[in-house]
């Protein structure tokens, strides 16, 4: 995914001040393995992308693109107050969605965002919720 599709995606998370209010001024990464974090937080991760070119793409050269985002969120079952349940994580969720499936308001250079899938876990042993939505959109690109 390209770096300013990606950007514009975290920003307009982050400027939602109902989200923020939920999970805490800056607590949306870049997803990175084994990384630490402050909990609650959510990390944005590219799960898949296809490219298609478009008709007469050897004189426009744009082509459009179609990735698919994983949106994890996390939620400590040991934390005193909100969020601190699946049915938290659920809420903080619910947000994501109302953000990122807004027609009204899409992401600037974005376009058909859909939730394709969802899915919560519970890890017992460390205490934490874990839920996963997985959202696909456009955008086009111009090669050079």
């Amino acid at each position: 995914m390209r770096a300013e599709i990606f950007q514009a995606i975290r920003s307009k998370l982050l400027l939602d001040t109902v989200l923020t209010s939920y999970i805490g001024e800056e607590q949306v990464f870049r997803s990175k393995p084994g990384a630490i974090i402050t909990l609650p937080a959510v990390t944005l991760q590219p799960n898949s992308e296809s490219s298609v070119v478009r008709a007469g793409y050897n004189n426009s050269k744009v082509r459009d693109n179609n990735p698919v985002l994983q949106v994890g969120v996390w939620v400590s079952a040991n934390a005193d107050g909100f969020p601190c349940s699946g049915e938290d994580a659920d809420v903080i969720v619910g947000r994501i969605d109302a953000i990122l499936l807004d027609a009204a308001s899409p992401i600037p250079g974005t376009s058909g965002w859909m939730k394709v899938t969802s899915s919560q876990q519970y890890e017992g042993d460390t205490g934490l919720w874990h839920n996963a939505a997985r959202y696909s959109f456009r955008y086009s690109v111009i090669d050079s």
